[in-house]
């Protein structure tokens, strides 16, 4: 782990979903989707998936960091990504600060990661992707 990543214990974390419309559902409400929780290239080298701390990040500027000027955005209380078991293991994900030095401006410090569930295996990942579906709740603009 490099010496910037400090692991987070509490708050709420945004993770930004796909640009797809295939989310709605006849209730009217927005759900997460298992490609939302999908590990980029990126994000299998560090074993980080990508989020951003709500506390030091709004939306509009992950959005902008991201480039997904219109993705929805999920909000995931750490606390509960903290009790997601890694399956075949003893282990459960970390939220971990992973401040990007290419990134500037205000909210740029915001950036942190999701661990263990881009290097777990593929039968793990889509189990997790399920529990992450379950807590990840769509933030209405």
């Amino acid at each position: 782990m490099l010496p910037a990543q400090q692991e987070l214990f509490g708050g709420d974390v945004i993770r930004l979903g796909g640009e797809t419309t295939d989310r709605f559902h006849s209730d009217g409400t927005i759900k997460a989707l298992p490609d939302d929780f999908f590990c980029s290239s990126e994000d299998n080298r560090a074993d980080l998936l990508s989020v951003w701390d709500c506390s030091k990040t709004t939306i509009v500027q992950a959005r902008g960091f991201m480039g997904k000027l219109t993705a929805p955005a999920f909000r995931l209380a750490v606390t509960d990504i903290r009790s997601v078991p890694v399956p075949k293991t003893d282990l459960t994900l970390r939220v971990l600060r992973d401040p990007d030095p290419s990134l500037g401006g205000p909210g740029a410090n915001g950036h942190c990661g999701i661990n263990r569930l881009c290097s777990a295996t593929k039968r793990a990942r889509d189990n997790i992707r399920a529990q992450l579906i379950g807590i990840a709740y769509h933030i209405p603009e």
